[in-house]
């Protein structure tokens, strides 16, 4: 697992802080052996077997995904446990160390497991255990050769089993090539106790000879080192922030090269869903993810429909088409503390807001820390029309590089989905889609996809510039009747004719729409609830009034509701005015309730 340049700091400091502590205690313990009873060496051995208890088992937690408040909480060591064994191998041998090592493992505190939490330890214990019983041996046949040898060897055998034993159990946590990244990050940190283990060896066998210069000499050799791994670490950084900058505009320069591609795609005519499987394979190119999905509202069914994939099986994807997401159930994950940019990324949490069925799952590697990509994590692209309504959005999974968006990469994305959209508006077969998809084909007024549209995008120009607006919702009364004494083509005539009425009494900035069968509803932009019922009262004189052959009197009921007093969204907006109507009806109809 790849470390921040703040974990980074806080290991280093403390490392070094602790280590310097642990050589001081040492000096004073064969100096002044009456006060710490030293003649009796399991003092020691208790007082070096808490000292590693305590270097095993610190951490802080800090909270959040991308600096959110709210976040879950993520624990930083705060200390390297090679601070409390290697003296222990030092001074106490192998075996003893081993001993010390286990007991430790075993009392470690803030487990967190599915598993059980004595097996989770003994696990832990037994391969802690391999490692170090390994690389003891190591030690012990090089020490009388060279101590420091021996030193260096004990670390960089201890390193390499235990990348090679944590990719054995967990295969599927960290590739593989990112745990031998890890090397070049705990090498360091392990290398950097050697000076402070040489003079704590120095001190217990010869504490005679030289101490104060072995202390002073160590102190500032450790600061050295410290000073050192810090350039070293600084560099790395900056290095590869350039690296990163100089990606980015590689980046926007593949983007403009396929936004052009694009653009001959929708030239060239191409139908709708060669278009869409176009953008999705642009997509996984251009933001290295493995899979793609784009899904179009459609307000009449209610329903997300899937529309195009990269990445997916065809079997796979027939299944998802076969069984989408409700629009309700899809608009649950456009929440505020979700959003980043414009888009919105939701982490582990596709799983327990929509069935089973209803996700894809891919097949990618996942790694530990809190920017890796999780199962169930979603990534979601709002597609907008040029007035901001919402006509569907993109899924992007499986990212290559395994990390979560970052907040420059989905600005990146923003741009490239905005020109994707303004793309596909400008092409002609979606327009003649679009007119088909949000006009009513008999009155030719707009239907109720369109009306879901303007709603959501009244209530943002609302919520900008602090205006009111209001709706009518209006249902003849007793049209089945109508219907079945005279017949489906006289009540269609009849339906035309109200929707004639209704335009013909409403102002050029309102919205007039049939939301299905002898239902209408009129959107009225900068309308007060009381203005509302007055005009409400005018059309229902005007139908009233309204002659139709066969000598038929048509009435209606009438429900009113405005933004943002009865609703903070589209859909409660509506059901305010629904329950209103429905009081109409059962007041006798022919009235209005607001």
């Amino acid at each position: 697992m790849r470390r921040s340049l703040r974990e980074e700091a806080v290991l280093i400091i403390s490392t070094i802080l602790t280590s310097v502590i642990f050589v001081w205690l040492m000096f004073f313990y064969k100096q002044y052996p009456h006060y710490f009873l030293a003649e009796d060496h399991s003092i020691l051995f208790i007082f070096t077997l808490l000292f590693l208890y305590f270097t095993d088992n610190i951490s802080i937690r800090y909270q959040g995904f991308l600096g959110k408040k709210g976040g879950k909480y993520y624990k930083i060591r705060l200390i390297t446990n090679a601070i409390g064994f290697l003296p222990l191998l030092v001074i106490f041998g192998p075996r003893m160390s081993n001993i010390a090592l286990i007991i430790t493992r075993l009392l470690r505190f803030n487990e967190e497991s599915k598993d059980s939490l004595l097996l989770r330890k003994i696990r832990g214990a037994v391969y802690y255990f391999i490692q170090y019983s390994i690389s003891s041996i190591v030690y012990d046949k090089f020490v009388n050769l060279n101590f420091l040898l021996a030193l260096l060897l004990f670390v960089f055998t201890f390193k390499s089993l235990n990348i090679f034993l944590f990719h054995i159990e967990n295969p599927r946590d960290a590739s593989l090539k990112e745990r031998l990244y890890g090397i070049s990050n705990d090498l360091p940190l392990f290398l950097m106790n050697i000076p402070s283990v040489y003079i704590i060896n120095e001190i217990y066998y010869f504490p005679e000879d030289y101490i104060s210069i072995f202390i002073t000499l160590g102190y500032y050799f450790s600061c050295v080192v410290l000073f050192l791994y810090w350039l070293t670490t600084k560099y790395k950084s900056n290095y590869n922030r350039t690296l990163i900058e100089h990606e980015k505009l590689l980046n926007i320069k593949s983007g403009l090269e396929n936004i052009l591609q694009i653009f001959k795609t929708i030239k060239s005519n191409k139908p709708l869903d060669l278009f869409f499987k176009d953008i999705a394979r642009i997509l996984a190119e251009f933001f290295e993810c493995k899979y793609v999905l784009i899904n179009i509202f459609n307000y009449e069914k209610r329903i997300a429909e899937r529309v195009a994939c990269y990445g997916i099986d065809e079997n796979e994807f027939e299944k998802l088409k076969k069984d989408p997401p409700t629009i309700d159930e899809v608009r649950d994950f456009f929440k505020p503390e979700f959003k980043i940019g414009n888009s919105y990324f939701i982490p582990e949490e596709a799983n327990k807001k929509l069935d089973r069925n209803k996700v894809f799952m891919g097949k990618y590697e996942t790694g530990t820390d809190e920017y890796s990509w999780k199962p169930f994590d979603l990534f979601l692209i709002p597609l907008r029309d040029v007035n901001g309504g919402m006509i569907g959005y993109v899924s992007l999974d499986g990212p290559i590089n395994g990390k979560r968006p970052t907040v420059e990469q989905v600005k990146v994305l923003e741009i490239f989905m905005e020109q994707i959209a303004s793309f596909f508006e400008s092409s002609k077969e979606y327009s003649k889609i679009l007119n088909k998809a949000l006009t009513d084909g008999l009155t030719g007024l707009y239907n109720h996809s369109y009306f879901y549209n303007c709603l959501e995008k009244m209530i943002r120009m609302s919520l900008e510039r602090g205006k009111e607006f209001s709706i009518i919702v209006l249902d003849l009364d007793d049209f089945k009747k109508i219907n079945d004494r005279y017949g489906h083509l006289f009540g269609d005539m009849v339906l035309k004719k109200v929707a004639m009425v209704i335009k013909s009494s409403m102002r050029d900035l309102d919205i007039i729409c049939r939301y299905g069968g002898d239902e209408f509803v009129v959107v009225l932009p900068n309308v007060s609830k009381r203005f509302a019922r007055e005009i409400a009262e005018r059309l229902l004189i005007r139908i009233r009034k309204t002659e139709f052959e066969n000598d038929i009197y048509l009435t209606a009921s009438i429900g009113v509701s405005s933004f943002p007093d009865d609703g903070n969204n589209a859909t409660e907006l509506f059901e305010v005015a629904d329950r209103a109507l429905y009081v109409s009806k059962t007041l006798g109809k022919n009235t209005i309730t607001a």
